[in-house]
C-alpha cells in the first residue's frame, strides 16, 4: 500500500520521495493525467478551512478518486454543510487530539468507518 500511495504537497522538501506529487491547491486540476480516477482512498487535510480552499480540494478529489472511492477529510464542525455539499461527507465520532489549536477539528467521511465511529478518549466530552 505504501508503494502505491502518493503525497500531494507544494513543499519541495519532499520532492526526493518517490511518492511526492507537486500540488498547488490554487491549480486544482493540475495533476498528472495518469493519476486521474486512480485512487481508492483520499485523506485530505488542507492548510486552510475556508470554503474557497475546500472547493479547490474537492475539485482535485473528484478528479483523483475512482468511482466508489473513500474520502476522509479534516476540518471544523462548522464546515459540515460544506463537506456534505462538496463531497457528500458526514461527520464521524472520532476527533483528532491537537492540544494547541484554538478550535477542534472533526473528521468527515463518505463511508461508515469501523474505527473512526468511536469518540477519542483524549478529547473531553461536552
Amino acid at each position: 500500500m505504501r508503494a502505491a500511495s502518493k503525497v500531494f504537497d507544494l513543499d519541495e522538501q519532499w520532492a526526493a520521495l518517490p511518492c511526492f506529487v507537486r500540488y498547488d491547491f490554487n491549480e486544482p486540476e493540475v495533476v498528472p493525467a495518469e493519476l486521474h480516477h486512480s485512487f481508492d482512498a483520499l485523506l485530505i487535510d488542507p492548510p486552510f478551512i475556508t470554503e474557497a480552499v475546500w472547493e479547490k480540494y474537492a475539485a482535485t478529489a473528484r478528479l483523483l478518486l475512482r468511482p466508489g472511492g473513500r474520502v476522509i477529510c479534516s476540518t471544523i464542525a462548522e464546515n459540515a454543510d460544506l463537506m456534505r455539499r462538496l463531497l457528500r461527507l458526514e461527520r464521524v465520532a472520532f476527533q483528532p487530539s491537537i492540544p494547541h489549536l484554538i478550535y477542534q477539528y472533526d473528521l468527515f467521511t463518505n463511508f461508515a468507518p469501523s474505527v473512526l465511529c468511536h469518540a477519542n478518549p483524549e478529547i473531553p466530552s461536552d
